[in-house]
C-alpha cells in the first residue's frame, strides 16, 4: 500500500509538470506551449559561466535542440539536464528516457578519500593471492589524520632515499591546497587530507614533467559501461623537472590552473615548441600530439592498453557504491601520471572537469567532447502531450491498450539504447 501511494504521489507530481502545459484541447492545440510537444529540450543549471556557455553553445548548434523555456513553469520536462554540481532533482520523478549528467553517489569515485578507501578495499581482497598487486593503481596513499601512524611507518621505510609526499585536501580540485613535502615536520593539516607517495621518476617530455587529463563517460555503473574519449590533454610543467626544490609548483604540479601563472606561458615552451596550433596551446598539448612524440621511443599501444586497464579497475572499485540510475550519465576527468617505465598511475578522478575555453585548442577539444557525449547518451525525443494523456487513460481504464503501442506514441524516434548495445552511428 505504501509503495502504491508513493507511485501515485510521484504520478501526480509528474502530471503537475505535463498536464497544464502539454495536454491538448479537442482541436489538438495548447494555449500555453506553442512549440512541438516532442522538441528536444535541454536545461543547464550551473553557477559556472564556462559550463553554461559551452553546453548551451554546443547544444544550440546541434540539430533539433532548443533550450527549455524558463517562463512557463515547465520544471522537469526537459530531455537533458546538465549541471556543474550535484543536481537538485528527484530522480524518482523522472521518466526513464530523460537524462541527467550526474550520478547521485558518484562522490565514491571523485572524492579523493572515498576513492582511496575503495581501492584499498580491493587491494586487501587480493593480497597474498595470485592477484596480489592487481589493484595497485595509485601511489601509496594515506588519509590524515586517521592514518598518520601508518604514514610515519611508510616514511621511515624509505629513509636513506629521497622521501617525497604530496598532500591534497580530500575535497579540493584544480590544484588548490596541494603541497609537496620531504619531511614529517612539514606535514600539517587542519582538514581531511590525502597523503600520496610522490612518483620520484616521472616520464618527462623534453625534460618537463607532464600528466594526462583523460575524459571518461560512464553511461551505467550496474552493469558497468564506460567510454574513454580518444582526445584529451597532456598538461606540461613550465619548468624542467628536478627533485631539488620541492616547493617549486611550476616543476612538480602540472595542473593548468597552476602553471598558467608562470610568466613563460604566453608562448609555447620546451617540448611544445614546434607543435602546430591545433596540437598545443598554453601549458597543454593534445593526446594525439603526445602519442606522436612518445612513439619515437615508446610502445604507445602498450601504454594506452595499460591506461584502459587502470580506468576499468578504478570503476570496478567504486561501482558497488554507486547505485544504478537509469536516467544518469557522467563525464569524469581522469588525471593519470606515467612513470619513467611507462607505468600509468591514477592521481585522482574529477567530477565536472573544467570546461573553460581559454585557447582555440580548448575550444576545439572540449566542444567536440560535449557534442560527442550528447550524441552517445542520445536523449530521446518524447511526446509530452502523450505522457499526460496516456498516464491519465492507463490509470483510469480497466482494460489497457498494449504497452508497446503507448510507448510507440510516447517515443516517436524509438526507445533508448539498451546498455551493452552499440551506439547509433552519428
Amino acid at each position: 500500500m505504501n509503495r502504491q501511494w508513493k507511485l501515485y504521489t510521484n504520478y501526480r507530481e509528474v502530471m503537475d509538470d505535463y498536464g497544464e502545459v502539454f495536454m491538448s484541447d479537442r482541436d489538438g492545440s495548447s494555449e500555453v506551449y506553442q512549440g512541438s510537444p516532442s522538441t528536444l529540450h535541454f536545461r543547464v543549471n550551473s553557477s559556472r559561466p564556462e559550463v553554461f556557455d559551452i553546453v548551451t553553445t554546443v547544444l544550440s548548434d546541434m540539430h533539433n535542440w532548443v533550450e527549455l523555456p524558463a517562463d512557463l513553469g515547465l520544471k522537469t520536462t526537459w530531455n537533458l539536464l546538465w549541471t556543474w554540481s550535484r543536481p537538485r532533482v528527484d530522480y524518482d520523478r523522472l521518466l526513464s528516457w530523460q537524462r541527467v549528467n550526474h550520478y547521485p553517489h558518484a562522490r565514491h569515485l571523485t572524492r579523493k578519500d572515498l576513492l582511496a578507501r575503495a581501492i584499498q578495499r580491493f587491494q586487501g581482497l587480493c593480497e597474498r593471492g595470485k592477484y596480489d598487486g592487481y589493484f595497485d593503481i595509485t601511489p601509496e596513499t594515506f588519509l590524515l589524520p586517521q592514518d598518520y601512524a601508518k604514514l610515519v611507518q611508510a616514511f621511515r621505510r624509505k629513509m636513506g632515499e629521497r622521501n617525497l609526499w604530496i598532500l591534497k585536501p580530500a575535497s579540493s580540485s584544480r590544484g588548490r591546497g596541494i603541497t609537496v613535502v620531504d619531511s614529517l615536520e612539514d606535514i600539517t593539516y587542519d582538514q581531511l587530507v590525502v597523503a600520496q607517495s610522490y612518483i620520484p621518476k616521472p616520464m618527462c617530455l623534453g625534460g618537463h614533467k607532464f600528466d594526462l587529463r583523460l575524459y571518461v563517460l560512464v553511461t551505467s555503473f550496474n552493469p558497468l559501461e564506460a567510454w574513454l574519449y580518444d582526445e584529451g590533454f597532456a598538461r606540461v610543467a613550465t619548468r624542467p623537472f628536478s627533485s631539488d626544490d620541492v616547493s617549486d609548483k611550476f616543476v612538480h604540479l602540472t595542473n593548468a590552473s597552476i602553471q598558467r601563472h608562470n610568466a613563460t606561458t604566453h608562448e609555447l615552451y620546451g617540448p611544445l615548441v614546434g607543435a602546430a596550433e591545433d596540437e598545443a596551446a598554453g601549458t597543454k598539448c593534445t593526446l594525439q600530439y603526445l602519442w606522436k612524440q612518445l612513439a619515437k621511443d615508446r610502445d604507445v599501444v602498450k601504454i594506452r592498453e595499460d591506461i584502459d586497464g587502470l580506468i576499468l579497475k578504478s570503476l570496478v572499485c567504486a561501482e558497488d557504491r554507486i547505485p544504478h540510475q537509469a536516467c544518469a550519465f557522467e563525464l569524469f576527468g581522469y588525471d593519470v601520471l606515467l612513470d619513467e617505465d611507462a607505468r600509468p598511475w591514477l592521481l585522482e578522478v574529477n567530477a565536472s572537469p573544467s570546461m573553460a575555453r581559454d585557447t582555440p585548442l580548448d575550444k576545439r577539444v572540449k566542444e567536440s567532447l560535449i557534442r560527442d557525449t550528447v550524441r552517445l547518451v542520445d536523449p530521446k525525443p518524447y511526446d509530452r502531450g502523450a505522457v499526460a494523456d496516456i498516464f491519465d487513460r492507463r490509470l483510469a481504464a480497466t482494460q489497457q491498450a498494449p504497452l508497446a503501442r503507448d510507448l510507440g506514441a510516447l517515443l516517436p524516434a524509438g526507445p533508448p539504447r539498451v546498455i551493452g548495445d552499440a551506439p547509433a552511428a552519428p
